[in-house]
């Protein structure tokens, strides 16, 4: 009886979405991740630190930890989507929303943001693929004046 009710549970849980496939994805990239960023220069010995964090319901991501430009994004679920909001080094917090991914990638767009006004520079599309276990590359794109701009791209390898 209780094999019945049990197989009866598991027919009629949910499978994942894709935004929540995509957030597992995030989370499985907690530690430390080493190499190099690049736009217009390139930036060796870049670091970037994941950190699940709130009981597991967001993942922080600190770009360039302890440096005067510092960033941090915090992915979240948001009513079933993922979202990503952008502590940019420009003073605005732009929030990024789930729109594709493949066995290898997530994308994220702008929808809206904090303390901004319309045309302002932002971040607009972030690109995060998933080489392998050990290595990530990204790739942000910045809008502005209405044009989408060469994306500031990150090269990474796991370090912890």
């Amino acid at each position: 009886m209780t094999s019945l009710i049990l197989t009866g549970l598991l027919v009629l849980s949910p499978v994942a979405s894709k935004d929540e496939e995509a957030f597992a994805k995030l989370k499985a990239l907690e530690g430390t991740w080493v190499g190099v960023a690049a736009h217009g220069e390139t930036v060796p010995g870049t670091s970037v630190i994941y950190k699940v964090s709130a009981g597991g319901s967001a993942v922080v991501e600190t770009l360039f930890p302890g440096k005067p430009h510092e960033m941090v994004t915090v992915y979240t679920m948001d009513n079933g989507k993922l979202k990503g909001t952008h502590y940019c080094s420009m003073g605005n917090q732009p929030n990024l929303y789930f729109k594709s991914s493949d066995s290898k990638s997530v994308t994220l767009e702008f929808k809206d943001g904090g303390n901004m006004k319309p045309g302002d520079g932002h971040m607009h599309k972030a690109v995060i693929t998933f080489v392998d276990a050990t290595h990530l590359k990204s790739a942000w794109y910045p809008m502005f004046s209405g044009k989408l701009g060469e994306p500031a791209t990150f090269d990474l390898q796991r370090k912890n």
